[in-house]
């Protein structure tokens, strides 16, 4: 990766508030809800993965491909694509920031 590109970073939106069942004990569903219409996503498996992992910040690829498993190559593309559908609905926002020199 070029070290000057552009990267996105990720925040939780400030109307959506979220619920994640696994730290109740619960089953491993996330649950978002926009505030104040109250319209509530269920996010499972997989895209509940990719949205807390987004959420913490840093490098999303390559952090779900290591959690999965998965050369980055096998995955970019839906996750690239589920990041856009859940910052197009609101559900995350990001803005474009220059990469950390670690």
């Amino acid at each position: 990766m070029d070290a000057h590109a552009l990267a996105t970073t990720y925040r939780v939106p400030s109307n959506i508030a979220w619920i994640d069942g696994a730290d109740f004990g619960m089953r491993e569903e996330l649950y978002l809800t926009a505030l104040p219409s109250g319209q509530t996503v269920l996010l499972e498996d997989t895209g509940r993965l990719i949205w807390l992992v987004a959420m913490e910040g840093g490098e999303v690829l390559e952090r779900v491909a290591e959690v999965v498993g998965l050369p980055l190559a096998a995955i970019e593309s839906d996750v690239t694509r589920f990041l856009a559908e859940v910052t197009t609905r609101g559900l995350l926002a990001g803005s474009l920031t220059l990469p950390r020199s670690d």
